[in-house]
């Protein structure tokens, strides 16, 4: 992630305050540490030419891009060679005509959290895009992202996220795309090849490689076996660098089998610019570098504590070869000429000082065309999950009863994909009433999501009932006191009261990123400095139960609590682990109990700083029923007066936060259920990054997957219930039927290492990731990987397969159908069965193919199976020697060949021969 501290926390720091490790560590490098080393690299450092410099020879026509960064790098000084490596955004040198290396996230829109009146387009989440499975969207989607970079002075953007989405708990899942490599190779590669598709723009691709879990992110160490790191994590990789040559590539924060990813020379000196050649730079994470003996493991940006300062040391004591250094400028030269950044510009970044600030707006025209991207993209990527008795398509003519906490606001993700100030908005609601010729009612259903319901357990008391003390004018919540220090059940001198809708708490790293503007959420966030130092906080008022019965009652957290209920203490607990502590209690409708919560981070490695919990709190509820809410029964009644319900269930996920539980927060399960119970007419929307629990599915009429649908969700989603686009998208990733599935493929929950420090996740499961875990144990899944259905039908005859032979590439046609009534687009999916002599998984992705067609139409359509290097199919790792030798194999026989609709729709079966 690439930030810089934002204001407010600038004020911090000029106050004398303690700040946390994030922030502290902006301003202090590591000590330098190990033994010089030699590796290969490009041509010494020579002594600049005067005369050479004036005739600009690196801008001589016919010039290959190396040969001009070794004529640039031949006249550079030492002192301006070092410039490069500086923190983003650097120094330029104008009189060369080196822009600023600047950088900006953007995996899905450029993100500019500090500059409120520069909107940008918010494209839907990479997950979304995935679920199109189509490569020239993608590229569009990659050209938009660059075109805005460049506008607002950005010569790189992270983009795209390419982490392989592992387990469903991933808090990164979307902004990442698949469970499978070979569509998580290929779509990423067309959005670089989009981003590079704007002159003076370059890719930086992320994060490679092990970057799966985001709990202890920065001390975890990820044990992954050399077959699943080539055929599973690595291979994504090698497909994006080999067809789509993105400028730099990020390594990440995790360890790989012991070593630091971004100094572990197997993955970038022996796989990554040894196997591969990959010609451009290996950047670090937001301070991922270990120390600077980086830059002799592959690294050639450590930002941004290493920077140049670091290197200069580096050079001096001899931990970094001369031979090494002018490889390392090289690089960076060679992709500012590849990319176009010195013979295109982006505005600003010549001008010294360069500032993080953006060089220009984005115009009217361009964000009117990333709406028109946005809503297309949404509109694709759309998934139909449930569909009973035709529910969907809506009839203008319904009134429908629109219930969401977030239905009303922009929905996205928090960290780096957050695009904070969307060109375009479109809300759901917004959308669905511009659609409906009827009346649509809005009912929020309960509170907004926000970065605490990631850790999952008991719901959180809602607004609905709670009153905070001395309020008037209707407020509802709690009343919030902060004070400094740990002072126990009865502390003074507040430094901060506020009305807060919850006590709903999680800080850490992904808390601090909220103080970046990255946070959509309008839900409270405990306020610096509280967040970073040892507090006391104290949430005080009523609660008044809408229903008589035995409702429990507590805390979820970590640290020391003491809650009271009239005057009498119902839980006290110096919690060492998150835990939920509810105890019984009987509860009268209407009648006012006084609420009293005290609470301090005082356990073991929780405060304060980052990559560790910080506060942790929620006050917590079990009801005895969906009426105990006044938000429910408020959202129940109008499901009850309209023709149909729609309830837009949603999450709040992002950066270093994985999910304690599938399940949907704030309660929505409930809230689904009994709306159900009042309409049996009742659609389900979900807006979140990945799979959820649906315990409720046997209730629903209908269940379609928006994702994180972007700035024109609203219209996009009113696009798909009233179909005037026929959903056509297909599951990216496996929806696991319970919470433990994923553990019976031998994934585990990361978020089970919540305060564990320096952990070690082990890949027991191998090369049987996702579908591929579900199909050897033979589970059976909620719903599988590549399932999507149509408001059409399909039929497929004809099937054939061409085996390969020498270098020309095996394909699979088949005919396809439209047997329905309406116009619709199919992703016919080809999978392999299990190689000859080989232990592999009984069914992969190797190829599909999008088709759209009217009613009675049909076409046949040409899947080609490449086996060359970039895509790697029909072909496994064989591990030979030591622990990081091997060699792909192709083996000789027969190999099944499955085409369907989706990984477990199989249509037609024939056989390959591979000789």
């Amino acid at each position: 992630m690439l930030l810089r501290p934002a204001a407010k926390t600038t004020a911090l720091l000029t106050a004398g305050l303690v700040v946390p490790a994030l922030l502290t560590s902006m301003l202090a490098a590591p000590p330098a540490a190990g033994e010089p080393t030699a590796p290969a690299g490009a041509t010494s450092v020579s002594t600049p030419d005067r005369a050479d410099r004036a005739a600009r020879a690196w801008l001589a026509r016919g010039l290959s891009v190396d040969e001009r960064a070794d004529r640039l790098a031949a006249v550079m000084t030492r002192e301006e060679k070092l410039q490069l490596f500086e923190a983003n955004p650097s120094t330029p040198i104008p009189e060369l005509g080196v822009p600023a290396r600047k950088e900006k996230d953007g995996c899905c829109g450029v993100s500019l959290a500090d500059a409120a009146e520069t909107p940008t387009t918010g494209l839907p989440k990479s997950i979304s895009l995935a679920a199109t499975f189509n490569q020239r969207l993608a590229r569009r989607y990659g050209l938009q992202i660059g075109r805005e970079a460049w506008r607002t002075g950005f010569a790189g953007v992270t983009a795209p996220t390419s982490d392989l989405i592992r387990t469903p708990h991933f808090g990164r899942r979307g902004e990442s795309f698949s469970e499978d490599p070979l569509l998580a190779g290929r779509l990423p590669a067309a959005v670089v090849e989009g981003v590079q598709q704007q002159p003076g723009v370059y890719s930086l691709a992320k994060h490679y490689v092990g970057n799966h879990q985001e709990t202890s992110r920065q001390g975890v160490n990820q044990v992954i076996p050399e077959r699943a790191l080539h055929e599973i994590y690595a291979r994504p990789w090698e497909h994006i660098v080999r067809s789509a040559d993105p400028g730099a590539v990020m390594c990440a924060f995790q360890q790989v089998n012991g070593e630091y990813a971004c100094a572990n020379d197997h993955l970038l000196e022996d796989i990554l610019k040894g196997a591969w050649n990959f010609p451009g730079w290996v950047s670090s994470d937001f301070n991922a570098c270990p120390d600077y003996t980086a830059y002799t493991r592959g690294v050639d940006v450590c930002a941004p504590d290493l920077g140049s300062a670091s290197v200069e040391q580096a050079l001096a004591d001899g931990t970094l070869s001369e031979r090494r250094f002018e490889d390392m400028v090289h690089r960076i030269l060679r992709t500012f000429f590849a990319q176009g950044v010195i013979d295109n510009p982006p505005p600003g970044t010549l001008d010294v000082p360069s500032q993080d600030v953006p060089g220009g707006l984005v115009p009217a025209f361009m964000l009117d065309e990333g709406a028109r991207l946005a809503r297309r993209v949404a509109g694709q990527g759309a998934v139909l999950l449930k569909n009973s008795a035709r529910l969907l398509p809506l009839s203008p003519d319904d009134s429908v009863a629109l219930i969401g906490p977030d239905a009303d606001r922009y929905i996205d993700m928090f960290g780096s994909p957050s695009v904070p100030n969307p060109g375009r908005l479109s809300t759901i609601v917004d959308g669905v009433t511009g659609r409906s010729e009827a009346e649509v009612t809005h009912r929020p259903g309960g509170d907004t999501t926000r970065y605490g319901d990631t850790l999952g357990g008991a719901a959180p008391v809602p607004s609905g009932v709670l009153a905070p003390s001395g309020a008037d004018g209707g407020q509802r919540g709690l009343r919030a006191s902060y004070f400094l220090g740990f002072q126990g059940d009865n502390p003074r001198g507040a430094e901060l009261v506020r009305v807060e809708d919850q006590v709903n708490h999680r800080t850490g790293t992904g808390g601090l990123i909220g103080f970046f503007g990255l946070n959509p959420s309008p839900a409270p966030l405990i306020p610096l400095p509280f967040a970073v130092q040892p507090m006391t906080a104290l949430y005080e008022g009523t609660l008044t139960p809408a229903v008589t019965g035995t409702y429990r009652l507590g805390v979820r957290g970590m640290g020391t609590f003491r809650l009271a209920v009239d005057g009498q203490t119902l839980v006290a607990r110096d919690q060492v682990g998150l835990q939920d502590h509810l105890e019984p209690i009987r509860l009268e409708a209407g009648q006012e109990y006084d609420i009293r919560l005290t609470y301090q981070p005082d356990a073991p490695r929780q405060c304060c700083g980052a990559d560790v919990p910080g506060p942790t709190v929620r006050l917590a509820w079990e009801p005895p029923s969906a009426d105990a809410s006044p938000q429910i029964r408020e959202a129940v009644q109008a499901a009850a007066q309209a023709d149909v319900a729609v309830v837009v269930a949603s999450t709040l996920e992002g950066e270093a936060a994985d999910l304690h539980s599938l399940q949907l927060p704030q309660d929505q399960d409930r809230l689904i259920r009994a709306v159900a119970r009042a309409n049996p007419r009742t659609v389900v929307v979900l807006a979140t990054g990945g799979p959820v629990l649906t315990p409720w599915l046997g209730r629903v009429g209908a269940l379609l997957e928006a994702w994180i649908p972007g700035e024109q969700q609203g219209r996009a989603v009113a696009d798909v219930l009233y179909g005037d686009v026929n959903p056509g998208g297909k599951l990216p990733v496996t929806f696991p039927a319970s919470e433990s599935q994923p553990r019976e493929i031998g994934v585990e929950n990361p978020s089970l290492q919540f305060n564990v420090p320096n952990p070690t996740t082990t890949f027991t499961e191998g090369v049987n990731v996702g579908y591929r875990g579900y199909d050897t144990r033979r589970l059976r899944p909620r719903f599988p990987f590549g399932h999507g259905l149509s408001y059409t039908t399909f039929g497929y005859s004809r099937l054939q397969v061409r085996d390969p032979r020498g270098r020309v590439d095996g394909r699979v046609s088949v005919r396809v159908r439209n047997t329905g009534r309406r116009t619709g687009t199919e992703v016919v999916q080809v999978y392999h069965g299990r190689l000859p002599n080989a232990s592999t998984p009984p069914r992969q992705l190797v190829g599909w193919a999008r088709v759209t067609l009217r009613p009675g139409r049909s076409t046949t359509v040409r899947i080609p199976l490449r086996t060359g290097r970039s895509d790697r199919l029909l072909a496994y790792w064989k591990v030979t020697g030591n622990r990081q030798g091997g060699r792909w194999v192709t083996p000789e026989g027969r190999v099944p060949i499955y085409v369907g609709s989706s990984s477990r729709d199989i249509r037609l079966t024939g056989t390959l021969r591979l000789d």
